[in-house]
This record gives C-alpha cells, sequence and structure tokens, in this order.
C-alpha cells in the first residue's frame, strides 16, 4: 500500500515503536533481523517462491463469521491487505499461482485468495489526502476488511498503538485514525476529499460504488453470472467493466436484490371487519 508518506521527519523514535513481524520493540519491521532472515530463507510470505513454503495464516474475524463489517480495520498480525469485495477495487486481475496464500479462519477453514486490485481510500485526520492500497487479495469468504500495519510500516509509515486507538503516521503527521474494536482497529471516516479529485459524489465512492455495480443497476439488478457472460461473449457493446470484476463480484450481496424477493404474509385474522 502506499499512504503517500515518505521518510521525512517523523515525530516517534525507533525506541517507542514495536515490530509487527516479531513482536519486539526498538525497532522497525524493514530492519526486523528475524524477517530478513526468513526472506532468505524462504519463510518470508509475501516473497515469491515455492508455494509449499507459503505457510497458511489466521487471521482474527477474518472467516468464520456469519456478519460481515463494512469497515476497514488495521491488524497488525495480517501480512496482507485483504477484502471480500471485489467491487471497491480498482484494476483487478486475478491472482497468480505464485501469489496464492492461504487465510485460516478460527473454526478451520481455509480460504484462499482469487483476485487482487487497488483501492482508494481518503485519510479521516487530513481533509483530501487520498492513500491508495495496492495489492489488495480478494478472499469472497472473508468476513472483515484488513489493512496490513507491517506494509505500511514497510512503506515508511510509522503505527502508533495505545489508549484504545491506532495511529498511522506519515511525514510528521497522523493520515489516519483507528479505534479498538475486540484485537482489530476500525477505520471510520468520510470520503471528504472525493468530489473535488474525482468528481464523483462522495455517497458514491463511500459506499464502494464500481462499475460492476453500477451496470448490475443499470441492466435492472441483472445477475453478476449473466453480466460476466455478457461481457465475455462480447454481447454488448459500451459496457465499460472488464469481465473479471464480473466475475469475482458474483459474490457481492444486493439489499435491493433481496429485499425485490420477500414475499409479505398474510395479515392475522382480527375477527371483526
Amino acid at each position: 500500500g502506499s499512504s503517500g508518506g515518505g521518510k521525512g521527519s517523523r515525530p516517534n523514535s525507533k525506541s517507542n515503536a514495536t515490530c509487527h513481524y516479531c513482536g519486539k520493540p526498538g525497532h522497525f519491521i524493514r530492519e526486523c533481523k528475524k524477517r530478513l532472515a526468513d526472506q532468505k530463507q524462504g519463510k518470508y510470505g509475501r516473497s515469491v517462491g515455492n508455494l509449499q513454503r507459503r505457510e497458511p495464516i489466521k487471521i482474527a474475524y477474518a472467516v468464520g463469521s456469519e456478519s460481515r463489517l463494512d469497515a476497514w480495520h488495521l491488524d497488525s498480525a495480517s501480512e496482507w491487505h485483504i477484502t471480500y469485495d471485489v467491487s471497491e477495487l480498482e484494476d483487478v486481475r486475478a491472482v497468480k499461482p505464485e501469489e496464492i496464500f492461504t487465510v485460516v479462519g478460527y473454526d478451520g477453514s481455509k480460504h484462499q485468495p482469487t483476485h487482487l486490485g487497488r483501492y482508494t481510500m481518503w485519510s479521516n485526520t487530513v481533509k483530501g489526502l487520498k492513500i491508495e492500497l495496492n495489492n489488495v487479495y480478494v478472499v469472497p469468504k472473508a468476513t472483515v476488511k484488513l489493512i496490513s500495519a507491517g506494509i505500511f510500516d514497510e512503506r515508511g509509515a510509522t503505527i502508533v498503538l495505545g489508549h484504545d486507538k491506532a495511529l498511522v503516521q506519515a511525514e510528521g503527521r497522523t493520515i489516519l485514525h483507528a479505534d479498538k474494536v475486540g484485537r482489530l482497529y476500525a477505520i471510520r471516516y468520510k470520503p471528504e476529499g472525493c468530489l473535488a479529485s474525482k468528481g464523483r459524489s462522495c455517497a458514491a465512492v463511500g459506499s464502494g460504488d464500481s462499475k460492476a455495480a453500477l451496470w448490475h443497476r443499470r441492466l435492472g439488478h441483472l445477475g453478476y453470472t449473466s453480466l460476466e457472460r455478457m461481457c465475455r461473449e462480447n454481447m454488448v457493446t459500451g459496457m465499460e467493466v472488464d469481465c473479471a470484476s464480473l466475475e469475482a463480484a458474483s459474490s457481492r450481496v444486493c439489499e435491493p436484490c433481496i429485499y425485490g424477493k420477500h414475499t409479505r404474509g398474510p395479515f392475522p385474522s382480527t375477527g371483526h371487519k
């Protein structure tokens, strides 16, 4: 991910830092000797190597729950940015064999990413500041959207945890604020900079509107499987969305579609007219 932060002045020294790889204080993840040694031996999860070397990882609350959380959550344990909603991403493509990893839920279930793309969010502390997350993996069975604190750390940002909150700092300023919820830190924000930057309504960007979801609605809430077939077989022209996004969006839940399929039961008899 890229926060737009560089290596400018930072308010926190290494003495206050905690490595998000080994968990020990006094250094950053990019300087971690254990991480560098593991990477050299092919054990580090993000390095591209033999698939058999990739150990399944467990991510708190990532899979195995019946409900999904809308907010993005900062997680110091996750090595990757993860989402279940492909419709929020841009430049989506299918994952390559060497990029596949396994997420293990607390219920023992194992899941793998199907696609990856780029996500753009807006700072909830600096008005108009855009934050781009690259290489966001889509795990359709996930129930929470995770932002890897370790990746932020590697990009030169500083993560400050404490007092039931997390702060992401870069170039001497706080670019994200998150509140502790369970073992994760929820990032709640309003996309204040979207109107001026992209000419789109903030409501559209904030709800994760996408080309796939847009064409789903434009064509009368036609199913994503049918949309993907229309795209793949070139049945229509002018539908500016890639087929991979439509295929990956098949797991998306559309509330109007659900409500439209509801039926109303009979009113109970009152015994009088």
